[in-house]
C-alpha cells in the first residue's frame, strides 16, 4: 500500500540491477491511495516492474479519509484498474461529462458497509449525479467526531445527514 507517489518513486528510482533481484510473482494486491491516482504512475510502474512479475490485476485503487480506519472505497481484488476520461471544462465547473479525449481520471471502486453521498460544499445540500463536491460517509469504521471537540463535531460531523451509525442518526 502506498500512495501515487510511491510507486512513482519505485519506477523511477529502482535500477535495472536492483530489479533482477525482485520477483513480484506472488503480489496480487497493490493498494493505491491517499493523493491523486494518476494512470500514468500506474502504467509506469506496470511497464516498469511487469518483466518481473507484477501483474496489473494486482491494482487496487482506493480511497480513504482520516475520519475513516483506513478505506472508504477501493476495487476489489484481481479487479485492476478501470480509467475513465472526463471533459476538463466540465470538471472545472464541478461536472463529470464523459469525453474519449479528456482527462484520465482513475476509478476508485465501490463501497462495503457504508453510506456515501456527495454534497455541495456551501449549501451542505446534496449533489445529483455526475457532480462533483465533497465526499460525505458514514458508517460502523467512521469516527463519531473529533475529540474532545463537541462544537467541531457539530459543524462538520453531524450535518451530513449521513451521521455515523453508532451516534443513532
Amino acid at each position: 500500500m502506498a500512495p501515487d507517489f510511491g510507486y512513482l518513486w519505485c519506477a523511477r528510482r529502482i535500477s535495472d540491477q536492483q530489479l533482477e533481484r525482485i520477483d513480484l510473482f506472488s503480489l496480487t494486491m497493490a493498494v493505491t491511495g491517499a493523493e491523486r491516482i494518476k494512470p500514468s504512475t500506474l502504467d509506469s510502474f506496470t511497464r516498469r516492474f511487469a518483466p518481473y512479475g507484477f501483474s496489473p490485476q494486482a491494482w487496487e485503487p482506493s480511497y480513504g479519509m482520516a475520519e475513516a480506519t483506513l478505506m472508504i472505497i477501493s476495487t476489489r481484488n484481481g479487479v485492476g484498474v478501470t480509467v475513465a476520461r472526463f471533459d476538463a471544462a466540465a470538471l472545472e465547473r464541478h461536472r463529470a461529462r464523459p469525453d474519449p479525449d479528456g482527462t484520465a481520471l482513475v476509478a476508485s471502486g465501490h463501497t462495503v458497509d457504508l453510506r456515501l453521498r456527495i454534497s455541495d460544499p456551501q449549501t451542505l445540500e446534496p449533489l445529483p449525479d455526475r457532480h462533483i463536491g465533497e465526499i460525505w460517509a458514514s458508517g460502523q469504521s467512521i469516527g463519531d467526531g473529533y475529540h474532545e471537540q463537541p462544537d467541531a463535531t457539530a459543524a462538520t460531523v453531524h450535518v451530513v445527514g449521513v451521521a455515523p451509525a453508532s451516534s443513532g442518526r
